[in-house]
């Protein structure tokens, strides 16, 4: 399933180092649809697209993206933070999509 795939393994068995502008076809609609059902955050500022993966931190992870973007309470406990609504991280999605383009690209 979908939950189960990292970009890892979507780059798995490559030869050469991924970049965004060497992407395969596949590859790319690949991470299209991670960045679909798992959207990465996004601290502009720092430049820092995050992909988060199961099991990988991400509460900490979180804790930090919101104290780099100033934010009061961003020690916030699990619940806050893993909402999406309440925890006032930028992710992709809510990026317009020429914007999106540019950082991921840039």
């Amino acid at each position: 399933t979908w939950q189960n795939v990292t970009l890892t393994t979507i780059m798995s068995g490559r030869k050469e180092a991924a970049t965004w502008q060497n992407l395969t076809t596949d590859e790319l609609e690949s991470m299209r649809h991670l960045a679909r059902e798992f959207p990465p955050i996004v601290v502009e500022e720092y430049k820092l697209v995050f992909f988060a993966q199961h099991k990988v931190a991400s509460t900490q992870f979180k804790k930090l993206f919101r104290r780099m973007m100033h934010i009061d309470d961003w020690d916030a406990e699990p619940t806050v933070l893993h909402n999406r609504k309440a925890n006032n991280l930028t992710y992709i999605d809510y990026i317009p999509e020429d914007r999106w383009h540019r950082i991921m690209t840039g």
